[in-house]
């Protein structure tokens, strides 16, 4: 399926007023001009999403064509309710899930350096704007149709007693793939201002310069991003699955008919996994959306806000360095602390 990109990045504002990333400010001149000389200035510009359609980019293959299925001696579903687990136990109950081939290893990216001169000229077009605006990072966020979803199915059989058929659901395994986030970061250097952010003079040129260090702390910036993503995926489809999973091959009846059966099966399945997710298929992406989207917390509270530092003049080359807002405060809030399901509809 085709899935939606969205923009996340780190947020960049002028020396005088700190705008988060989705701004509703309407869209600066990138440059001013004094009475004397050319000047140039940083104005954000609100960046909205983009819908850019495109492919979905999953980390380990494609999902898989259905599993065949088994046939399994009934026995007496004994499955503790499990307490929400941590990130790190997530992740690792998933890891060994993979290496049994039933979860698609979790990797939701790493960010790509983007070196000068034209790295942030790159981060722009990706970005779908004509300059700069507020973003210094770059993360292109995809829905939930870009996902493998789980998928909870059972088999049925019947047997006969006492000239009655009583009927007996299995479920089976499922499969899941969490997917690739693009990420840019800008390398450390003196980068180009976008080509249509240049004034039409050409009296000056215009740079940015991205110390080594703020140039990491970017890149550790736009891992959040991705990494609040991922933990998006491992509370939903990821945790999703490897229910279903340690589900597979539990037969529940008897039962009237092969619907009683199935019921039995899906209200366990509800029993285990939290009541946010319920045992609705058509719910799970909707949830996976949001908590795909408290990432943006990050970009709205500043936490990822840069600015402009004097500019420094040397000949015609006009080197603007950028420079951390009192906001910024990467590597301070942990996912676990910014992606979590809701407590309210």
């Amino acid at each position: 399926m085709k899935a939606f990109s969205h923009r996340t990045g780190t947020t960049t504002s002028s020396s005088n007023s700190s705008k988060a990333f989705f701004g509703k400010e309407k869209a600066a001149a990138f440059f001013s001009q004094s009475n004397d000389t050319e000047q140039p200035f940083f104005r954000p510009q609100p960046v909205q999403p983009k819908l850019a359609v495109g492919q979905p980019m999953i980390s380990y293959g494609k999902e898989n064509g259905a599993l065949p299925e088994k046939e399994v001696a009934q026995s007496k579903p004994s499955m503790q309710v499990p307490r929400q687990a941590s990130l790190q136990e997530v992740s690792q109950q998933s890891s060994q899930a993979a290496n049994q081939g039933q979860l698609t290893p979790l990797f939701a990216g790493a960010p790509a350096r983007k070196n000068p001169p034209g790295g942030i000229t790159y981060i722009v077009g990706r970005s779908g704007s004509s300059s700069l605006g507020s973003t210094a990072g770059l993360t292109l966020r995809k829905n939930a149709a870009a996902f493998t979803a789980p998928v909870f199915q059972t088999t049925n059989r019947h047997q006969r007693v006492n000239g009655r058929n009583q009927h007996f659901a299995t479920v089976l395994p499922t499969q899941t793939a969490d997917v690739i986030h693009e990420s840019f970061y800008p390398g450390p250097g003196l980068h180009n201002y976008p080509m249509a952010s240049q004034p039409a003079t050409q009296q000056y040129q215009y740079f940015y310069r991205i110390s080594r260090s703020l140039s990491n702390l970017i890149r550790l910036g736009e891992q959040e991003h991705l990494d609040d993503l991922q933990r998006a995926y491992e509370l939903t489809y990821g945790l999703i699955a490897r229910i279903i999973n340690q589900m597979s091959g539990r037969e529940f009846g008897p039962a009237n008919t092969p619907y009683e059966a199935d019921q039995l099966a899906a209200r366990e399945l509800a029993r285990l996994l939290p009541a946010v997710l319920g045992n609705q298929p058509r719910n799970w992406p909707v949830m996976l959306d949001r908590l795909l989207n408290m990432t943006e917390r990050r970009d709205r509270e500043g936490w990822h806000s840069l600015s402009n530092g004097p500019p420094i003049t040397r000949g015609r080359r006009v080197i603007y360095p950028l420079q951390q807002e009192p906001t910024f405060n990467v590597g301070q809030v942990p996912s676990s602390q910014v992606v979590n399901y809701p407590q309210g509809p």
